[in-house]
């Protein structure tokens, strides 16, 4: 999601968890993205680059 130019990660109570940075989010929590984060979604590992 997206807020006053932030962006956001949340799990939305995912079977498998979602990870930022290595680090499990916490289900219905968001958390800010930036420029660098490792997202890992099952196998899938994404760094975001916020342009």
């Amino acid at each position: 999601s997206r807020r006053d130019d932030q962006v956001f990660i949340e799990d939305l109570n995912s079977l498998n968890g979602t990870f930022l940075n290595a680090t499990r989010l916490v289900p219905e929590l968001p958390y800010p993205l930036t420029a660098g984060d490792q997202v890992q979604l099952g196998k899938l590992v994404v760094t975001i680059d916020l342009k």
